[in-house]
């Protein structure tokens, strides 16, 4: 039975590495284990911190107001619908007209008027013609 040799001892012309007739040994017990050395890590930049701790905040803060979009939803789906349609002024249509032609019966043109100012946040002025007036909830 030939003898393999060692691999350590495998001269490296064999694996086309070293010149002829030069054999590289390894000189390592085989059961001895590599040597670990612990190495702290790098801390980052003082720019790198700062860039981390403004996205964090900013993921809080977006996650705040998500939440609350979300609690103000609930909150508004207890509420009756404030409009009962809408009116376009015609040209020369002013707002006393939509009032008196929409004012439910037994009520007054003046408190339905009001009521269209209210609703709309139109103040005392005139309104151009094809203005779009909300109409309040009867």
């Amino acid at each position: 039975m030939s003898a393999m040799p060692h691999p350590a001892s495998t001269p490296l012309r064999a694996l086309g590495a070293a010149p002829a007739g030069v054999t590289v040994r390894d000189h390592r017990i085989p059961d001895e284990r590599p040597i670990l050395r612990v190495v702290p890590p790098a801390r980052p930049s003082r720019a790198v911190f700062l860039v981390r701790r403004l996205l964090v905040v900013g993921i809080l803060v977006l996650a705040a107001l998500v939440g609350a979009a979300v609690a103000g939803q609930g909150a508004g789906a207890d509420l009756v619908d404030p409009v009962d349609g809408h009116v376009v002024l015609a040209p020369g249509e002013t707002l006393w007209d939509v009032a008196v032609a929409t004012a439910p019966d037994g009520v007054d043109a003046r408190a339905q008027l009001a009521r269209l100012r209210e609703l709309n946040g139109f103040g005392g002025g005139a309104l151009a013609p094809w203005t779009v007036v909300l109409l309040p909830a009867r």
